[in-house]
């Protein structure tokens, strides 16, 4: 992969509050996320994260996360926190 990028693969079905420095774009394999942040709850297959905020995720199968450097990337115009993504 290019460097200021990951993807990460989790079979668990949730995980505990935290941030990432980076824009988070969280995908359900099975089906949807569900991501927690102070602003609610965001539910979709896909989720988008803005940089350094803190969250928790969960979903029923396996999720895909994919970070995205918050130093490269253009600001997100969702100031919410997490966005779901819609399909097509």
């Amino acid at each position: 992969m290019l460097p200021r990028h990951a993807l990460h693969l989790d079979a668990r079905a949730g995980a505990s509050p935290h941030a990432a420095h980076a824009h988070v774009l969280l995908i359900g394999v099975d089906g949807e996320v569900a991501v927690e942040t102070a602003a609610g709850e965001t539910r979709g297959r896909a989720v988008l994260v803005a940089p350094d905020v803190v969250h928790r995720s969960r979903s029923r199968g396996p999720s895909l996360a994919l970070l995205l450097d918050a130093e490269r990337a253009r600001p997100h115009a969702s100031q919410r926190g997490a966005t779901a993504l819609a399909a097509g």
